[in-house]
């Protein structure tokens, strides 16, 4: 047990490792070599113009041949002669591809026959074919070192994503500030160039605006339509991004399911306060699916929302502080969630939503009823980290047809009831 512990934890790994490390080395070797050549060929001052001719005639083809060398080394070669590279993608290929050698063979040697002459340009060929299947074990090789790379940078997180061309993130477009809010100030450019009566401005604006438009429309039929319509378990299919609709402070995007029901859903992000705000304003076909398919849907929202930067969802706070209640009205200021919970607007209850624990805070008239705080229900999305390791996992259970796991801590993020609460725009 003893011997098997050593050669299985230090004797093959300390091989595996010299091997790389031999090989490593070599590639170095090689790599210095050819930049040798190249400061030899590298003009310096002081040197006579018959010098620059030649070096400059040796150096065209130099370039050419260094080329080849690292193609035909790197890609070729390296990977067939690595037993750690070759072993099995490269054998396993090279048996695939055996039926290819023929046509191979014909399709290289025609034109490196005319090069080198018959008898170098077959053998170039034959040798060309012989190490092609190299490449395999270096795409292989490499994108297996490039996926360990990407997994230990990636966020732990689902982050929010760059939509717009030129890097905007929901949040960017919505922001006012100095490299952000680029829909606020698309549209104080509209506005001017309408009082200016300059039609090739208002023309210029429109055309600038109908491009951002397109950004979030691919924004979201990539990260939720397209998600949902390859859901097996979702077992829809025809689920679409209809219209987006901009506004200087918000975004609306209206899906269509006409599977379902002719009626639209709308999704809305508004910045507000500081704060980036979603809800659905209008549910349309989702209040016909069945439960399991909206709990698919809200999987699916809850990445979409987390993707577009998300700090707080309507139908979470509403929930929060009027339960099944009539929703009482309520504000998103720069104070933090303002609700109104008597009648009328004589008393306020006033949650800092920056707060470690946001409670009420009541000021105005008198008012002896108690509110629930939305930390303590979950209720501040900005605070629910959703991480990959658990996304993916999800969609892998979707995939293949199961039944997902709970990944929403807070309240749902889809209403039930019909009614809706009163929000006063600020």
């Amino acid at each position: 047990m003893r011997s098997g512990r050593q050669l299985s934890s230090r004797i093959l790994p300390g091989i595996v490792r010299w091997i790389l490390e031999i090989f490593a080395e070599l590639i170095e070797l090689l790599d210095r070599g050819l930049y040798r050549v190249d400061e030899w060929l590298r003009f310096k001052a002081g040197q006579s113009r018959l010098t620059l001719v030649i070096k400059g005639a040796l150096g065209t083809v130099w370039s050419l041949v260094a080329y080849f060398l690292r193609l035909y080394i790197n890609l070729f070669i390296e990977p067939g002669v690595n037993p750690i590279k070759h072993f099995p993608v490269v054998t396993v290929t090279a048996k695939l591809m055996v039926p290819l050698y023929p046509t191979l063979l014909d399709v290289i040697s025609g034109p490196s026959r005319q090069l080198m002459g018959s008898a170098l340009g077959t053998s170039f060929a034959a040798f060309t074919v012989f190490v092609i299947p190299g490449v395999a074990g270096f795409l292989v090789w490499e994108l297996k070192e490039n996926w360990k790379l990407y997994r230990k940078t990636r966020s732990k997180t689902l982050p929010e994503v760059s939509i717009g061309h030129h890097g905007e993130t929901m949040v960017g477009f919505l922001k006012p500030g100095f490299h952000s809010g680029t829909i606020p100030k698309r549209f104080t450019k509209l506005r001017r160039a309408a009082w200016k009566v300059d039609e090739r401005g208002v023309a210029k604006h429109r055309e600038a605006l109908h491009h951002i438009e397109q950004a979030i429309y691919n924004f979201a039929d990539r990260e939720l339509v397209s998600m949902l319509n390859a859901a097996t378990a979702f077992r829809i299919a025809d689920t679409a991004v209809h219209h987006v609709a901009l506004g200087s402070n918000r975004v609306q995007i209206d899906l269509a399911c006409p599977s379902v029901s002719p009626d639209l859903a709308r999704i809305a992000f508004e910045h507000q306060s500081g704060w980036m705000v979603a809800g659905m304003p209008e549910r349309g076909w989702i209040d016909r699916l069945a439960e399991d398919q909206r709990r698919i849907l809200e999987i699916a929202l809850a990445g979409f929302y987390k993707r577009a930067g998300v700090d707080l969802v309507r139908e979470q706070l509403e929930q929060v502080i009027s339960g099944d209640a009539e929703p009482l009205p309520y504000d998103i200021s720069g104070e933090g969630l303002i609700v109104w919970p008597g009648h009328g607007y004589q008393t306020e209850a006033v949650y800092d939503l920056r707060a470690p624990f946001p409670m009420a805070k009541m000021r105005g008239a008198p008012w002896s009823g108690e509110l629930p705080s939305p930390a303590g229900r979950h209720a501040l999305y900005f605070r629910e980290a959703l991480r990959w390791a658990m996304w993916t996992k999800v969609w892998e259970q979707l995939a293949r047809g199961e039944q997902p796991i709970q990944i929403i801590s807070g309240p749902s993020l889809i209403r039930r009831p019909p009614a809706r609460a009163t929000a006063i725009a600020v």
